[in-house]
């Protein structure tokens, strides 16, 4: 069995959207955030920011500003299944993988003040 590590989700990094998701080290609950959208997508897949905000609200933490209006990378995209850009990436992951072999995502989250530290964390859907 082969396996394949993946990071995803908003990150410090500009594509990232500058910040990260949170997580309660205590219950490992999180809000998945997805990076920034950097490519024109089909209507029908476009997504926004908003998407999250009820999720952050239950964590008493605010989307930033800057991030009120833009679009979101849904890589992976659960609802549409879909994972990678233009297709490449999907070529390279039936090239290396096969069946029985896993897909691991993670992401680094970001917990809760007064501590802010950053956690990497497997996300597993159930």
């Amino acid at each position: 069995m082969r396996a394949l590590l993946v990071r995803v989700g908003a990150d410090k990094t500009k594509v990232g959207g500058g910040w990260n998701g949170p997580v309660n080290p205590k219950t490992w609950e999180f809000v998945y955030v997805p990076i920034l959208e950097t490519h024109r997508q089909y209507r029908r897949m476009r997504r926004t920011y908003r998407l999250v905000v009820p999720a952050l609200i239950r964590f008493g933490w605010k989307l930033p500003a800057r991030l009120q209006r833009r679009t979101v990378h849904l890589d992976p995209d659960f609802a549409e299944l879909t994972y990678g850009d233009s297709g490449e990436r999907a070529k390279q992951i039936q090239q290396k993988l096969r069946s029985g072999d896993l897909i691991v995502f993670y992401a680094g989250l970001r917990t809760e003040p007064p501590r802010r530290r950053l956690v990497y964390a497997l996300l597993i859907l159930v």
